[in-house]
This record gives structure tokens, sequence and C-alpha cells, in this order.
């Protein structure tokens, strides 16, 4: 139905944002179909992303399903809230490709922020992904919502989801971390270039937030690699955003001053892993070097 709307009908925008409501709607009476859904959130996010009102909509929705209710449970919730923050921040960078400080503006959004890093810390504990490996995965990829020890994002108490038994796929995880990453890699890279230039980020102490999304998508998208089965569509899209991530990575880390060494270990990682091709070190190895020659032209020799 949505590939088949006519963007210049005036009422299209009303029309997806209705198909996206009443599948939100039917999400909790069809517990089986749940990897469905989330990828027909992760279609419906990158078909309409660069639609203004329809992407306006669409967060504003995902915001609202993902807070507190008996029938969404904390991980699909967490789901949600990174597709609806990576809308968000999108929308704000619109037009911003030649004002780099607009895109440091939404460092200035806290509740955003906020909610996305409440999304990264429950899905981090339930997926457990670290430097590439992870412990609570079967051999199909997929992580069991039978585990009690999730908290949602907006609630202090314990909330079980033993009765849902539901399943993740790891991939489905996977392209939301990938998406809001892509996103976040603009105005990452408008915080550098306001780093080196000014040798100052006022706010560089929200950017934590966002090389946490980096590390965790890199983390997660290493482990893929190593035991799940992709696409050759699904791996070109996830290597091209893997590299520049790689990248966002380390110049927030000289940012921020933190996990220097974890994103230096995840390159390493990258580039002795049996997937890099040749192109990806024309990318890497440039892109790394440009680096360490602007920590020394702005007198960080350490670094």
């Amino acid at each position: 139905i949505c590939s088949s709307v006519d963007l210049s009908w005036g009422e299209s925008t009303s029309l997806l944002l209705a198909v996206l409501e009443s599948v939100l709607r039917v999400k909790a009476y069809l517990p089986k179909a749940l990897n469905e859904f989330l990828e027909f959130i992760d279609y419906f996010s990158r078909s309409f992303l660069s639609n203004r009102d329809v992407n306006a909509g669409a967060s504003k929705l995902f915001y609202g399903q993902g807070g507190f209710s008996s029938e969404i449970s904390p991980p699909i919730a967490s789901v949600l809230h990174l597709y609806a923050t990576g809308l968000h921040f999108s929308r704000q960078q619109m037009g911003s490709e030649d004002q780099p400080s607009m895109s440091v503006d939404f460092l200035k959004n806290e509740k955003n922020l906020q909610t996305l890093n409440n999304a990264l810390g429950t899905l981090e504990r339930i997926f457990c992904v670290t430097d590439g490996k992870s412990s609570k995965h079967d051999n199909l990829g997929k992580y069991s919502s039978t585990l009690t020890d999730a908290r949602h994002p907006n609630k202090k108490d314990s909330y079980s989801c033993s009765q849902s038994r539901e399943h993740i796929n790891f991939l489905a995880y996977l392209d939301s971390l990938e998406f809001v990453c892509k996103i976040l890699l603009q105005p990452a890279n408008a915080v550098w270039e306001s780093f080196f230039k000014e040798k100052t980020v006022p706010t560089s102490g929200k950017m934590t937030c966002v090389l946490m999304a980096l590390n965790q998508f890199i983390d997660s998208s290493l482990f893929a690699y190593s035991c799940t089965k992709m696409s050759d569509e699904e791996k070109e899209r996830l290597n091209k955003t893997l590299l520049r991530a790689l990248v966002s990575a380390i110049k927030i880390s000289f940012v921020t001053k933190e996990a220097i060494q974890k994103s230096l270990y995840s390159i390493n990682c990258a580039i002795s892993s049996t997937w890099i091709k040749l192109e990806d070190f024309k990318y890497l190895i440039p892109s790394i070097g440009n680096i360490g020659v602007t920590l020394y032209n702005i007198g960080h020799f350490e670094e």
C-alpha cells in the first residue's frame, strides 16, 4: 500500500500515517509476527525519511508507542525509540548540509538525546554485544524476551517479558542501530569540524550518547559479520555505514576524550577481519591519517 501511494496527492501524508498507525495498533495482537512488524517499521522509516511531513508524523507515533505500555515490551519500545530519534534528527538536519552549526544544534535537544541514551542502554543490556561478541544469542541470532532483567527506559521498576515469548531477530536490532547511526554521522562530523576549527566544543559532553550509539552499532556489526547470514545487499549497506561509523567514533573519542582505546580497538578488529576489502582500506587508512594530521595541526601531539 505504502509503495503505491502518490506523494503528490494532497492526502498522501494522512493515508501513509493512517496505515502506519494501524500497523502499530495491531502489533499487540500478532506477537508471532514481531520481526515482520519491525521489518515494516524499518521499511517505512527509510522510504519516507526525506518527506518532512511523513517523517514528523512517524516520529511522533514511534515516540508514543515507545512509551510505557503493557502491550509493548522494553526491547520493542527501545527499537521504536531508535527509529523515532533517527527520524527526528534527520528532519532537524534537512537543509543544514551547508550550515554545520545547524547540525551541531541537535546537541541542545536534551530530551531526545536522553531518549536515545535510554533506548541504547536497554538494548545493550538485552543483547550484550561487546567487541564483536555476544553472550545472549542462539545460533539463529535471536534474542528471547523471556529475560526478566531488562528495564523499560521510562520506568525504574523491572519489567518482565516472560509471558510474551517474543523473539527479536538480531538483524532487526542491527537495522535499527544502522538507521539511527547513519543519521548521526552528519552531526558527528560537524562537531569534529567545530573541534579542529575552534579547538573546543562547548557541548562535547553530550556527544557521549552519540559515541555510545556508534560503538554499539560497530560492535553489533562486527558480531553480525561473524555469525549471521546476510544478503549481499544487506552486507553492502551495513559495510558503508560501518566504515563511516568507525571513523566518526574515533573522531568523537578524541573530542570527548572518552573510549579512545575502544575506538582504536574497533578499527583494528575491522582491519584484521576477513570481510574487509581493498576498497575499504582505501577509505579507512587515509581517513585515519587525516585525523592524525588534524590533531597534530591543532597541537594535540599526544593524541
